[in-house]
C-alpha cells in the first residue's frame, strides 16, 4: 500500500508538473523511470531469448576468437620455440541472458533523455570448443599434437551501460522510443580454459594462451551480448506507458 501510494504521489506531481511546463527534478526522473523501466524488463528478457534463437547466437557457430602463442620449451636435448595455436568456436548459452534490475543515472527534462545501467546475468554457463595444434622442432626432434579443449564461464554477472530516450505526448502518456548499449562489463566467479592432455613440454605456451584465450574471450562476449540486447530492446519498441 505505501509502495503504491509512493508510485502514484509522483506519477501525480510529475503530471502536475509536465502541464505547466515546469522543469522536472532529477529525483523525480529517477523515481518515475525506475519505476515503468523496470515493469517492461520482462518484455526485454522475452526478446533477449528469442533474438539469440532467431538470429543463430546459441549455439553460436564457426571462430569466436583464434590466435597463437609462442615461448621457449626444453625438448631435453635442446630448446626450442614452441607454439600453440588455437580457435574458440561453437559458443552455448547466451540464450539464458536475462536483465533482472536497471539504475536511472541521470535524465534530462527535454522529451526525457536518459542515462541507464543494467543489470544482467546469464542463468546457464557459457561454453565453447578449442581446436588447434601445438608444435616444437629442434633438429630431427619434432612435436606437433592436436590442441582440443574447451573454454566455460559460470556465474556471469553482467553491467550493461546505455542511453534511453522516453518522448512525452500531449494526451500524458509516455513512449519509450528507443535504449541504445554502449557498453557491457562481463564479471564471473569461473572462467576455466581446459587444454589438458598435451605433453607438459607445452605448459609454458599454454600457460601464455590461456591468458590470450580469457581476455580475447571476455571482450567477445561482451561485443556480441551488446549487440543481442540492442536488437531485442529494439524489437520491444516503442513502448505505450500511461500516466495515472
Amino acid at each position: 500500500m505505501k509502495v503504491t501510494f509512493f508510485v502514484c504521489s509522483i506519477l501525480y506531481i510529475y503530471t502536475n508538473a509536465f502541464r505547466t511546463d515546469q522543469n522536472l527534478s532529477p529525483e523525480i526522473i529517477k523515481s518515475i523511470n525506475n519505476f515503468f523501466l523496470n515493469n517492461i524488463i520482462p518484455g526485454f528478457n522475452d526478446q533477449i531469448g528469442f533474438v539469440a534463437i532467431d538470429q543463430k547466437l546459441d549455439p553460436l557457430p564457426g571462430n569466436l576468437v583464434s590466435g597463437s602463442s609462442e615461448k621457449s620449451v626444453n625438448l631435453g636435448v635442446c630448446n626450442a620455440i614452441g607454439r600453440v595455436s588455437y580457435n574458440v568456436r561453437n559458443l552455448k548459452g547466451l540464450s539464458s541472458l536475462a536483465l533482472h534490475n536497471l539504475i536511472l543515472v541521470s535524465g534530462k527534462t527535454d522529451n526525457v533523455n536518459l542515462t541507464v545501467n543494467f543489470q544482467a546475468h546469464l542463468s546457464l554457463s557459457l561454453i565453447a570448443e578449442i581446436h588447434g595444434d601445438a608444435l616444437a622442432k629442434c633438429g630431427l626432434i619434432k612435436l606437433n599434437p592436436g590442441v582440443d579443449g574447451q573454454v566455460v564461464a559460470s556465474n556471469i554477472e553482467i553491467q550493461i551501460n546505455a542511453e534511453g530516450k522516453v518522448i512525452m505526448n500531449p494526451d500524458r502518456t509516455s513512449e519509450l522510443v528507443s535504449i541504445i548499449v554502449d557498453s557491457s562489463n562481463l564479471n564471473w566467479k569461473r572462467l576455466d580454459v581446459d587444454l589438458s592432455g598435451i605433453n607438459k613440454i607445452f605448459n609454458p605456451v599454454l600457460d601464455l594462451a590461456v591468458l590470450m584465450i580469457k581476455q580475447q574471450f571476455q571482450k567477445k562476449i561482451e561485443d556480441v551480448i551488446d549487440g543481442q540486447i540492442n536488437n531485442a530492446v529494439t524489437k520491444a519498441l516503442p513502448i505505450h506507458i500511461p500516466f495515472i
